[in-house]
């Protein structure tokens, strides 16, 4: 992995992947970890933590 640029806007944020079945119920897990973060709140927290804004509502 290699950073391109860096920047003080946060635009979007990835997680990356393997194409196919073999990382589908990671892939369930990690969208999984993610709701239950945004339904409790703790995502915007993070948000406002490392980005200074809150990018999880973009």
């Amino acid at each position: 992995m290699k950073i391109a640029a860096l920047t003080d806007d946060a635009s979007e944020v990835a997680i990356p992947f393997r194409k196919g079945d073999e990382t589908a119920s990671l892939r369930e897990a990690v969208n999984q970890a993610i709701s239950e973060l945004r339904e409790s709140g703790q995502l915007s927290e993070l948000s406002e933590k490392y980005f200074g804004t809150d990018i999880s509502q973009e």
